[in-house]
């Protein structure tokens, strides 16, 4: 899948033809959906809605579904719509997904167990249905505006949609610079929504908007299995979730040299596959040199692509992707691919954010001096560019946001709210920037640590087992083709991997990687580039001052205050011009 976008007239329901404001809006959103030109862009239209999508190829699907008798709309992504098939086809787990949202059978998508967003359009009952799946891996931003109802797949699409004057949300942008994102429904910008896990938002002439939660991780039950039965449990599980995304030919995926993308490499093996692998890091690195290791124990194809740390500051908010697309040749040829990634193993397995004082604060009452004990960054001034008072009201406006959403994992377990409460935030919003930019890069990412069953057998364990990466450092040897057998990076504070690390590897997070001319001259440059942007509502949020100030720094060897200028350009890739 590549993108949709389109809207919703909530009036004038009788009109035959748009009107101008109408037709502005689908040529902005035409020409946003275009970067890539090889990517035809499929329309439909009637007297009140439309819709636009661009298509990569990737899936055998077809992402625009069309019934003469129920409607119209799109279902992009694989839905793994898992009811008497236990590794469905995509071709009919579109087809339901589509069936179901038409039909207002919102509490069908139970079954979902895969990564996608849909909207429907059923004109005969006049009712528009959007939806995520159950961890809402896949981005659907919406927004009301005058009399329209406007959707997109990513905020950069909805953004060239929008008639009104763009504004701030305090709170999403608050919550964006202590958290590294938005939370619950919230964006940084006024009036623009996300649907959140397993969430439908249904539109129907003459009712207000209905929310419906279709399926809510939080109340999962306790299961009754022994620590053993637990690890079992989870690798069988962890198999299944591999064996429903599998498709036929020579696989490919991203290598490291952590246990996440290890684990999908390993469960792919044992599962006879033949495999390439792509690691990017920098040379004579611990990824770099046990990717190696990983790679040629297990009998891959491996392709390694040397990076530098200057490398890494210019291009730090590119998707993962970008570096596959340019530097991992496919054995069958350009074009769109699937490649499996490991992403959300150290949040769901691994639990890495977690510790068992923070399990305990979270798991009581809650009040603001718990929340800033939770998040001590709340604490923290981040940057120089906003003023002390202006930061201090940002801290409150986060700190109440992280309580609220931390009441709304009141339901589970009280071990458990925390691991819900990063869940539902953090890796809900996980894949966001690489989505945005699979028209370009036209890869899609299987991830089976994000299947809906794998994430609710975790949420079922018991909290302590998962901490420090306990129960991952056992659950990797029961992998046949020997995959815990060598050396892996661990977290600091973390259970450390059982063998010897390899003499000539480097840590890579070691500060003499940056402490170098080039990175220094890295920054500088981009400071440069920054300064000369213009960025309405970015520059009200940084300075262009103190990036020169930088600047000056790094050409009188010193990078202390590197981390301004990653403020900066942070706050235009959420808030600048598209």
């Amino acid at each position: 899948m590549s993108h949709f976008a389109g809207f919703l007239r909530r009036s004038d329901a009788d009109s035959e033809s748009f009107g101008s404001v109408d037709r502005e809006i689908q040529g902005r959103t035409l020409l946003a959906l275009s970067r890539n030109t090889t990517l035809k862009a499929e329309q439909r239209q009637d007297s009140r809605f439309w819709i636009a999508a661009s298509t990569v190829p990737t899936w055998s699907a077809s992402i625009m579904v069309e019934r003469r008798e129920h409607g119209f709309g799109v279902v992009a992504g694989d839905p793994l719509f898992v009811e008497a098939e236990e590794t469905p086809q995509i071709q009919n787990s579109v087809a339901k997904v589509f069936e179901a949202l038409c039909a207002g059978s919102i509490g069908r998508l139970v079954h979902t167990r895969g990564m996608f967003c849909a909207v429907t359009w059923a004109a005969s009952c006049d009712r528009l249905v959007i939806a995520t799946d159950r961890l809402a891996n896949r981005s659907l931003y919406y927004k009301f505006e005058h009399d329209r109802f406007l959707f997109a797949t990513s905020l950069r699409l909805l953004r060239q949609m929008t008639q009104e004057q763009e504004v701030v949300d305090e709170q999403g942008l608050a919550e964006h610079l202590f958290f590294g994102q938005s939370l619950g429904e919230r964006t940084v910008l006024g009036g623009v929504k996300v649907l959140v896990p397993g969430q439908a938002l249904i539109l129907q002439r003459d009712a207000p908007p209905l929310t419906r939660v279709y399926a809510d991780y939080t109340n999962t039950p306790r299961a009754v299995l022994s620590y053993d039965e637990a690890e079992s449990r989870l690798h069988q599980c962890f198999s299944v979730a591999v064996r429903r995304r599998l498709s036929a030919g020579r696989q490919e995926a991203f290598l490291s040299g952590g246990l996440d993308s290890r684990a999908v490499v390993a469960e792919l093996i044992d599962q006879g596959q033949t495999l390439d692998t792509f690691c990017t890091a920098y040379r004579d690195s611990t990824d770099d040199i046990v990717s190696e290791q990983v790679a040629t124990a297990l009998g891959t194809r491996h392709v390694s692509w040397h990076r530098t740390p200057a490398d890494r500051v210019l291009v730090a908010l590119d998707p993962f992707a970008v570096y596959a697309r340019d530097h991992f040749p496919s054995a069958n040829g350009p074009g769109p691919r699937k490649l499996w990634s490991g992403d959300g193993g150290s949040v769901t397995l691994g639990h890495v954010y977690m510790s068992a004082a923070s399990v305990e604060t979270a798991s009581g009452a809650l009040n603001t001096d718990k929340v800033r004990k939770l998040f001590p960054t709340l604490r923290m001034r981040p940057t120089r560019q906003i003023s002390r008072q202006l930061t201090k009201h940002f801290s409150e406006l986060a700190t109440a946001g992280a309580m609220a959403e931390l009441s709304k994992c009141q339901a589970a377990a009280p071990d458990r709210r925390l691991f819900h409460f990063y869940m539902r935030n953090d890796q809900a919003r996980h894949l966001y920037h690489h989505l945005d930019s699979i028209d370009l890069t036209q890869i899609e990412l299987l991830t089976p640590f994000f299947d809906a069953d794998f994430v609710t057998l975790v949420a079922s364990l018991p909290t302590a087992w998962f901490l420090d990466h306990k129960i991952y450092n056992s659950w990797i040897n029961r992998f046949h083709c020997g995959a815990g057998n060598i050396y892996w990076q661990s977290y600091p504070g973390h259970l450390p991997s059982p063998h010897a690390m390899p003499p000539s590897a480097n840590d890579q997070w070691r500060a003499e990687w940056y402490s170098t001319r080039a990175v220094r001259s890295a920054y500088s440059g981009l400071a440069a580039t920054l300064c000369a942007r213009r960025d309405r509502l970015a520059f009200d949020y940084a300075s262009k001052t103190v990036l020169q100030v930088c600047r000056l720094l790094n050409f009188a060897g010193m990078e202390r205050y590197n981390y301004e200028i990653s403020h900066a350009r942070n706050m235009i890739s959420v808030l600048g011009d598209v």
